[in-house]
């Protein structure tokens, strides 16, 4: 089971900033052991299908909501006593982007993570 109240991210910080001009760097902090896979799911904020702002769903044909991400595999760049610690580049074609996070637990969960 992933320990929701373990992981750790804050945008406009340490995890996610400007590198340069065109390039993003994300990170992640997960419980140790407990995740094997994350995915940054990422991209423009205004691609959305039709439906508009009320949510979405990540599966099937019916999805509506925001469509514009990419899955990026993040790679884990440290271990800690007590954390995992992921990271991923992404260079977005315009100067904005919206992400969340795809975990995929050691007990078989997938969990959605994300700032709302």
């Amino acid at each position: 089971m992933i320990t929701v109240s373990s992981l750790k991210h804050s945008a406009k910080s340490e995890d996610s900033y400007a590198y340069d001009n065109e390039t993003l760097h994300v990170r992640l902090r997960t419980l140790r052991g407990e995740v094997d896979k994350v995915i940054l799911w990422i991209g423009d904020p205004y691609n959305w299908a039709e439906g508009g702002l009320d949510g979405g769903n990540m599966a099937g044909t019916e999805a509506f909501g925001w469509i514009g991400g990419n899955e990026i595999e993040m790679e884990q760049e440290a271990v800690t006593e007590y954390h995992d610690h992921w990271f991923a580049v992404f260079k977005p074609q315009k100067r904005r982007c919206r992400y969340g996070f795809i975990l995929f637990g050691k007990e078989g969960e997938k969990f959605l993570f994300g700032e709302k």
